[in-house]
């Protein structure tokens, strides 16, 4: 499977993207303005944001390529695993790679944490929620593939139902997953635990149920 293209980041461009995926995880894709995020980023210069990345659009857009990279590192080694195992037919197998990677950003320690909540903003929003993550300047290679081998497996159903099941399933991801994000951060506060590996094991059996449903 071919490597995705990495683009180097320096710090100023790093510390830009971590404060601009936070603030708008925290407050939505249109709740804080560029000259917020470079303020809160450190940056002395007030057109670091516009030099590095334009525009709000492109920023953002950055942001999903960034973490995606990361991402479809993980997900191309449980992809390669089922074919190694030629499991490319097993379709929890299959959910749980396109699960799993994506929860991970929410295990204590991880630096992306924010990542989830803000993925959830572009879901909801009208302005951005058309971004294609398997579209090829992200680098996800194994995103679609997954998503062509969950397709074979549910092949007897219409082809409008089987990319509908799709497009639903993986918005569920990330709807679910933010709702773990939410769990996790009351059970921090509250000094409880919170069990991400049963939620994430939930969120697979939801899609599998989901994707083979009978058609009504």
């Amino acid at each position: 499977m071919p490597e995705p293209r990495r683009q180097p980041y320096g710090t100023a461009r790093l510390a830009l993207m971590e404060t601009a995926e936070r603030l708008f995880a925290e407050r939505g894709l249109d709740g804080v303005s560029l000259n917020e995020i470079t303020a809160a980023s450190g940056q002395r210069n007030a057109s670091a944001l516009s030099y590095h990345f334009g525009s709000r659009e492109r920023l953002i857009e950055s942001i999903v390529a960034w973490r995606m990279a990361e991402i479809d590192a993980e997900r191309r080694a449980m992809l390669d695993r089922l074919v190694a195992e030629r499991r490319t037919g097993d379709l929890r197998g299959l959910v749980e790679a396109r699960v799993r990677p994506l929860g991970a950003t929410l295990a204590p320690g991880s630096r992306a944490r924010h990542y989830v909540r803000f993925l959830n903003q572009i879901y909801a929003s009208p302005n951005f929620g058309f971004i294609d993550m398997t579209a090829p300047q992200f680098g996800t290679f194994s995103l679609g593939t997954v998503r062509r081998h969950i397709a074979a497996c549910i092949a007897e159903l219409p082809p409008d139902i089987v990319q509908a099941r799709i497009r639903t399933t993986q918005a569920l991801s990330v709807i679910a997953l933010s709702d773990a994000e939410s769990g996790i951060r009351r059970a921090e506060q509250e000094g409880g635990r919170f069990d991400l590996d049963a939620a994430i094991r939930n969120i697979v059996d939801m899609q599998v149920g989901a994707l083979t449903a009978p058609v009504t």
